[in-house]
């Protein structure tokens, strides 16, 4: 049985009385007017405890909140007239027991049922309410959770494609080296060729010279070679005519310095003249 709820329409001015905790740990209530005399204990829930929960000296207090005229031998702890409110009037006289007090608390809850079916109603729509948040608090902590998975494959997928790019980046990096390398290697071979070209053009300036030279020596040889055949020529001649006049006249053999035998001619015009014998000239 709960008797307050921060949801009631009731106001809180009809709460009277504060009643504390009797132990540590445990959590006082407010208790209406119409509830001042109920000899037991509230718990944190609203639910009643035991009949003999409560100390004889709280129970006291209790029934002595029970009117504004309480005995005179007896001292109350609170009244109506602090509040500027009197309780009712039907409510002077003390019941007789404890028992007595629980059954007119019954009565008085009877006659308060509305208001408790109400609280009660109230309750449920609450818990209701609890339950349904419940789910979507569930229901939001599985998205969380999917969430979380996601977030999780793709922290993966980041740091997997942050590793290709590095990898890509270093081999980038020697892709760079080599091309470089390569480059050097151009610029060293382009040099070479460059050299290679330049020697090549005084191989060829020199082949022309010597071209040149060849032609002239050529040129020179042909000459060389008109000039002795036109000398054989010459000497031939002159060796046919020499013999058709050795024929036609007498020779005389004379040796030479050598050993050699030659033609002595006759002297012609007072000198004499040798021609070489066939042997000689052989």
């Amino acid at each position: 049985m709960r008797l307050f709820s921060d949801k009631s329409p009731i106001k809180a001015s009809e709460y009277r009385y504060w009643i504390p905790a009797s132990s540590p740990g445990k959590m006082g209530s407010l208790i209406k007017r119409c509830f001042q005399a109920f000899p037991f204990w509230f718990d944190v829930g609203g639910r009643t405890g035991t009949k003999g929960y409560m100390t004889p000296s709280s129970r006291e207090k209790y029934i002595r909140l029970l009117g504004p005229n309480p005995s005179p031998t007896e001292t109350p702890s609170g009244n109506g007239e602090q509040d500027g409110e009197r309780s009712d009037p039907g409510a002077s006289t003390r019941p007789k027991s404890v028992e007595a007090a629980y059954q007119d608390i019954l009565g008085m809850l009877k006659d308060h049922s509305p208001d408790i079916e109400y609280l009660t109603r109230e309750l449920q729509k609450a818990h209701a309410r609890v339950t349904q948040e419940s789910l979507r608090l569930d229901m939001a902590n599985q998205e969380v959770l999917s969430l979380c998975a996601i977030v999780s494959d793709l922290n993966k997928r980041v740091a997997s494609g942050d590793a290709k790019l590095t990898a890509a980046e270093k081999q980038n990096e020697e892709d760079k080296k080599k091309v470089l390398s390569a480059q050097d290697t151009v610029l060293a071979l382009d040099k070479q060729v460059k050299a290679s070209n330049r020697r090549v053009s005084e191989l060829e300036q020199q082949l022309t010279t010597r071209d040149a030279e060849l032609t002239a020596a050529k040129t020179e040889a042909a000459q060389a070679n008109g000039r002795l055949m036109n000398l054989w020529a010459r000497l031939k001649k002159m060796k046919g005519a020499d013999e058709k006049k050795r024929k036609s006249e007498p020779e005389s053999l004379v040796l030479t310095a050598e050993g050699g035998p030659r033609t002595a001619k006759r002297p012609r015009n007072g000198q004499q003249a040798y021609v070489e014998s066939d042997a000689g000239d052989n």
